[in-house]
Formats: structure tokens, sequence, C-alpha cells
């Protein structure tokens, strides 16, 4: 039997519980813990732990684990797996790979995975006669595959095109995994989770330094996605002018006080997410492959920060569209391009020559950049957002070197 490496995928927001799954306990043990335990007695060669929270990582700091930082997780599980696929090209033999929410998941399943191992087969967990998925044993061929993978699916949709290749171990109490509110409460009733929230997680020296979020910012936290979500709405039915901070408050169940805590005017909800792609846009830059010359790491970077938004968090699509529309929102804008110019002109630095005039060449490749994206964003959102803003973005690009 050939030695195995084990994965554990542990990134992601847990946006529909509305709580973080990865930190809900099974007599008093994080499940994010658990799940890596579980994995360790199965002796694997290595344990690789996909995260992208630090408050997540930090259940894991005394455990012999290779942690994969995934910040792409809002773009779907592709991105999670093919950060292991990357990180396993080198390897030659098989994968045991689990995910957090599988709270029924007992170590008996995983010895079965591998006890049917096969060099030429995925040995997969089967819930019932039409659905199968992980906890997988998956062979070296598989994991390659699965670096062209995209969207918010796993492996399904490898196994799904090649089911020749399956074998199955048969699991159905691995249907239930931890995905809403209703689901947990069921876990809880039936004893699968503790009915009361992590108190006390096991961190490391270090990671004490940078606690978890608590209640309070928790609480907060919350009533700002609320208010944004809030706002959306009204916007769309009444429209920007039309709306007040008051009926804004009132639809967010708070007191305009409250409002003001969190945003100083109206336009601020709208642009709050431009603030946030500032370091997005910086980072995607940076830590792009090295292959890539600065003007295509910038470009990768502005496909990736509108694929998140198409993919993720219809509020951004729309408050991009009423931006366009708004004069008062538009002058406002501004201010946050230029924000993000110095954010990409940082990125830029660091991937051009170290000569005297690279700061200049930066700021101009950053200005010349943003000046694409609007363009191309004028061009998307006159074609009602239903081609792939890259492609677009690419033929404007075409267009102003021609």
């Amino acid at each position: 039997m050939s030695a195995h490496v084990a994965v554990l995928l542990a990134a992601g927001g847990s946006s529909r519980l509305g709580q973080s799954k990865q930190e809900l306990t099974i007599q008093g043990e994080p499940l994010v813990r658990r799940m890596a335990q579980l994995l360790l007695r199965t002796k694997p060669a290595r344990l690789y732990v996909v995260v992208s929270q630090p408050a997540v990582s930090a259940h894991l700091a005394d455990l012999p684990i290779r942690l994969i930082q995934n910040p792409d997780w809002r773009e779907g599980l592709s991105t999670s797996v093919r950060a292991v696929a990357s990180a396993l090209r080198d390897h030659d033999g098989p994968t045991l790979i689990s995910g957090v929410d599988q709270c029924r998941l007992k170590f008996a399943h995983l010895q079965a995975l591998l006890k049917a191992q096969d060099h030429h087969h995925d040995i997969v967990s089967r819930y019932d006669a039409e659905n199968f998925g992980i906890p997988a044993l998956v062979t070296a061929k598989t994991m390659r595959l699965a670096s062209a993978l995209r969207g918010d699916r796993g492996f399904g949709q490898l196994w799904r095109q090649h089911p020749e290749r399956l074998l199955f171990v048969d699991a159905p109490e691995l249907a239930f995994d931890l995905d809403t509110p209703d689901q947990l409460a069921m876990a809880i009733r039936r004893r699968w989770i503790d009915g009361r929230r992590l108190e006390k997680p096991t961190l490391s020296d270090e990671a004490q330094e940078k606690p978890a979020l608590g209640v309070r910012e928790l609480k907060q936290s919350r009533i700002r996605e609320t208010v944004i979500a809030q706002a959306a709405h009204l916007f769309a039915d009444r429209g920007y002018d039309e709306t007040t901070v008051e009926d804004i408050a009132a639809a967010a169940g708070i007191s305009t006080r409250t409002f003001f805590r969190h945003f100083t005017t109206k336009s601020d909800i709208v642009l709050a997410w431009m603030s946030e792609m500032t370091d997005f846009l910086q980072t995607s830059i940076e830590n792009a492959p090295d292959d890539l010359t600065p003007d295509q790491a910038l470009r990768q970077a502005f496909e990736r920060m509108m694929r998140q938004a198409v993919l993720q968090e219809q509020e951004k699509l729309d408050f991009i569209s009423l931006i366009k529309t708004s004069q008062a929102l538009c002058g406002a804008a501004l201010a946050k391009y230029a924000e993000w110019e110095g954010g990409i002109t940082r990125g830029l630095e660091k991937r051009l020559p170290k000569t005297s005039s690279r700061q200049k060449t930066a700021t101009l490749k950053a200005r010349i950049g943003i000046a694409l994206y609007r363009s191309a964003l004028d061009e998307w959102l006159k074609k009602e957002r239903r081609e792939d803003f890259g492609k677009i973005f690419g033929q404007t690009a075409e267009t102003a070197i021609s």
C-alpha cells in the first residue's frame, strides 16, 4: 500500500450557516481540530490543512500539520482544491481528503477508504444511490487534473466526467453536513454537535496575541452586514437619492445613532467594498505567479476582483452599477480609485526591476490599469453583465494599444 498524504479542507466563511462551522464543537473540541486529529490517526506522511482565517488556524497551532492559506476562498471550493494540487504536484501517491462539516465522520470510515486503496481508482464515500463525495482517497492522476477546476465545485466535476475511475465505500451517515441553521439545530438536538459556542479555544501563546472575534465584534460585524444588505434592497427599490439614512436604519432594525457608529455617510455603504479592494488588488499582484509580467499580474488582479463579486456578493454588483448611475457617488468614487492607485503601485513595485524609475513606472501602470478597468466596466454594464468581464477587459486593453 502506497504512503498517503492527507488534506483537510477548512477554508470558507460559512455564510449560509451564519457562524464559523470550523469552530463548532464536539465535546468541547473545535470541529477543525477534531477532523485534523482524525486524519492524523491514519498516519499520513504529511497533513495539509487549507484555511482562510487566522482564528481557525489557531486551533491547530500545536499539531504536526502544514497550513495552506487560501486568500481566494470566496471564489469557490475549487480554489482550495487547486491550492492543494499545487502543493502536491510532486507527490506520486494517494491523497486522503476530507472536509470539516461532516460531523458524523468516524475514524473507521477513513480506515475503510485506505483499506480499499487501488492505484487506478479514486475511493469515494457514497451517501446514497446517486450522491457521493468526500472523504475520498484520490490518486495522483486525479490530483493533477484538479489543478484545472473552477467555480464552487470540487472533485465532483472530475468524478462525474469519469465514473469509471471510481470505487465506493458506503457511508449514508455522511450525507448530513452543516450548511444551514436548521441543519445545525438538528445536529444539536441529536447531540452530534455541542449546543453551546466555543468559549476557550486551544491557542498557542502567539495565537493568543491575535484572538478570534469575540461576541461584541461578531455582533458589530453582523450589524454592518445587515445594514449593507438592507441598503442594497432599498436602493434597488427606491433609488439611492430617495433612500434616507433613517430608512436604512429602520430596515436594519437599528437606531440612526447605531448606523453612524458604522458608517459616516450613506455613500460609505456603497463605497466600502472599494476600500476593501485596495488591499485585495495589492496582495493579488504581489502573489501572482512569477512568470506573469507586471501588466499581466495587474490584469489578473482586476479579473479576480470582478470574478469574486460575480460569484459571491450580489450587493457588490448592485453597488458597482449604482456608482455609475449616481453623480454624487461618481465623485466620491474618485477618492477610492486614488486609494487603489496606491495599493496597485506598491504591488507593482515589488515586481519591477530595481531602477531609479521603478516607482514612477509602477504609478503609471497603476493609473493605466485603473483607466482600463473603468472603461471595461462601462462596457460590461452596457451589456448587462452578461459577458465575461475578463474577456471585455482584454478587448479594452487591446483597443487601447492598437
